[in-house]
Formats: C-alpha cells, sequence, structure tokens
C-alpha cells in the first residue's frame, strides 16, 4: 500500500512585528529592500508560554483534528527542530504526554535546521511503509526568532511556527510517490555549544549559489529524473522560504511557473519558520488542492541539504475538514512593538539587583 498524508495541521503565533518596527530600532535597512526586493512584511512572535514545543502540540492536536483520530492511535512521533528548548532532554516526549499518545509509541527528536521537518517525514514514512506504526506524526517546528542576535539583518524574516502531517496507508488525502535528498558540509547558518545566538556565514553563501540554491536544485533535479516529470507536470511547488521572494528565485530556476509556487506562500507575512516552513506552505497548497493535483515539496537546511518529496493529491480531500486554514491562522494576529518583543524574546534580561 501507498504511505502518505491523513490529516495536518499548523500553528503560527498570533503576536506580529513589522518590519518597519525592527527598521526604526537599528535603522540597518529600508522599506524598499524588503517590502519589494525581498518581499517581506512582518514576521510572527512567540508569547512567553509559546515554544517548539507549545507549538507542535497545536499543530498536532490539528492534524488529529483534522484526520479524526484519536492520539492513542498513534504509533510514532517524530519532531524536527533546530531550536529545541532542551539542550539535554527530548521534547518529542513532552508532545507524547501532552497529546495523550501511548508510551510505547516510537519517538525522537530529529535536529537538520531547516530540514529537520522533512526528515522526521522521511522517518515516518519509513515507518509506516515498515509496518512498525499505522499512524505516524512528523513535525517541523522553530523559533528562529530567539536565537537570532538583535541588529543582524536576520533579525527581519526570524520567526516561529509549526506545521504537523500524520501519515499512514489508509484514508489519504495525499499519496507520497517519491523523494530524494542532497546534502554537504557547507557551514553557512550555524550555532554551537553554549552560543545564543546564530552565526552566519553571510550573504555570499547564497549569492555565490553553494547553499539554498545549489541543495535544492540538486534535489529536486534527483526526483524529476528518477519520476521522469518536468516541472509543468506538476500543479503546485513548495520551496523554503527564508523570504517571500526565495521560492520564486528558486522555483524560477528550476522551470516552475510563479502561478505554481505563489498558493504555498507565507514568508511575505509570516517569516521564515524553519523546520516549518515547507510544511506549512504544504499546508496551505492542501487547504485548495482538488483531487489528482501533483505538489513538489523541496526543502532546506542549513549545513546543509534538500529533501525533495512527489506528492499526489486523492479524492478523499473533498471529504475532510480543512480547517483551521492557514490563511486564516496566518491572519489572526496582534502587532507588537520592538519593546514588547525583545522581552518576548528575551533579548534583554536583568542579571542582578531587586
Amino acid at each position: 500500500m501507498t504511505v502518505g498524508i491523513k490529516g495536518y495541521g499548523v500553528y503560527v503565533p498570533p503576536f506580529r512585528i513589522k518590519v518597519e518596527e525592527i527598521m526604526q530600532t537599528w535603522l540597518n535597512s529600508n522599506p524598499v529592500f524588503l517590502h519589494d526586493m525581498m518581499n517581506l512584511k512582518e514576521r510572527a512572535v512567540c508569547d512567553y508560554d509559546e515554544d517548539v514545543i507549545t507549538m507542535s502540540v497545536d499543530a498536532a492536536k490539528n492534524a488529529l483534528k483534522m484526520a479524526k483520530l484519536e492520539a492513542k492511535e498513534i504509533g510514532a512521533i517524530f519532531l524536527g527542530s533546530s531550536t529545541f528548548p532542551y539542550v539535554m532532554k527530548p521534547a518529542s516526549s513532552i508532545v507524547l504526554e501532552a497529546l495523550g499518545a501511548p508510551n510505547n509509541t516510537f519517538i525522537s527528536d530529529v535536529q537538520f535546521s531547516g530540514k529537520s521537518g522533512t526528515v522526521a517525514l522521511q522517518i515516518c514514512l519509513a515507518l509506516v511503509g515498515q509496518k512498525l506504526a499505522k499512524n505516524a506524526l512528523a513535525i517541523g517546528s522553530d523559533n528562529l526568532s530567539i536565537h537570532t542576535e538583535p541588529g543582524d539583518s536576520f533579525e527581519y524574516p526570524a520567526s516561529a511556527g509549526a506545521g504537523a502531517l500524520l501519515l499512514g496507508e489508509d484514508n489519504l488525502i495525499a499519496e507520497i510517490e517519491a523523494l530524494e535528498t542532497y546534502n554537504s558540509d557547507t557551514p553557512d547558518i550555524y550555532r554551537l555549544e553554549g552560543d545564543r545566538y546564530l552565526t552566519r556565514g553571510g550573504d555570499a553563501m547564497v549569492e555565490s549559489n553553494v547553499g539554498l540554491p545549489s541543495h535544492t536544485t540538486n534535489a529536486v533535479n534527483k526526483l524529476l529524473e528518477k519520476l521522469g516529470r518536468e516541472p509543468k507536470d506538476f500543479d503546485y511547488a513548495v520551496f523554503h522560504q527564508t523570504y517571500g521572494v526565495s521560492p520564486f528565485i528558486i522555483g524560477r530556476s528550476l522551470g516552475f511557473q510563479d502561478s505554481q509556487i505563489s498558493p504555498s506562500l507565507i514568508a511575505d507575512e509570516v517569516g521564515d519558520t524553519g523546520a516549518s516552513s515547507v510544511l506549512i506552505g504544504l499546508a496551505k497548497v492542501l487547504d485548495e488542492a482538488k483531487p489528482g493535483q501533483k505538489i513538489l515539496v523541496a526543502s532546506y537546511g542549513s549545513g546543509a541539504g534538500s529533501d525533495a518529496f512527489a506528492l499526489k493529491v486523492t479524492d478523499k480531500i473533498g471529504s475532510v475538514t480543512r480547517s483551521p486554514k492557514v490563511k486564516d491562522i496566518i491572519n489572526a494576529k496582534t502587532y507588537i512593538n520592538y519593546a514588547t518583543y525583545a522581552k518576548l524574546d528575551r533579548k534583554y534580561q536583568r542579571t542582578g539587583g531587586e
């Protein structure tokens, strides 16, 4: 039997900060560059009581609700993130308990920067395919903002969010037809043990085509070759989104049309959600997808690597309640100023005194 998606769920923090608010603090960019060239207006910020774990639980609950499945029926939970709250303690065990899944559920945390979520998807795909789990939750969740240094240019897109896919072999709304991967040792973005903030190799990593463009292109081309297909054979294309312009640059270079890419766009309004970027983008596409349509998904993780998947939407898509929709989650927002954002992200803390 074919393994595929039975349900999906998304969570994006309601708090948002506009790029103008960050600009007014640091004076290190301008609206024309961010709005017109990079296609970025605002991004999400976690509240005091939100993190990778809480966002994962909310996204997973939405996925279970869509599939009309109870937590006791879950056989595997794999959580991908690059910003886990604990350095030495699994986050996936907390997600298991919060959902009420069985204690004999296969679980683990997965870390591969921005493609951590699709690595979790690969593992769940294998476990279901080998009959070791009937239903498996693949989750991607990140809070990049909390590990971004104040005043750094990455502070504009560094965002937060979670996406969850419930995999199985029955009642599928989308089948996973094939996958490919491409990886190398490329130090474009990293964070060492003990470091609070991310270290970036610089914009040259993108401009010289050694980071996001190179890895995504290789993974997608390998997938197209395996399937014997061309970009025009897909109805949708979902790529990792650092800025709103990123998926279009990658997609055009591969031969995809903007009309195939734009339905998945989220970064213009919520920024770079890390390991959940393509999962949220895919969910947005599935919100409107019709039976028989084909979807290409390609993630990217710094360090570096890309996973590419080919999906086919089934007739079951019309029988599920696609709610809450991604666009509604994105539109449910409250704007905050830079001072509030800095406090929520714990950028500045009192170290002494009363």
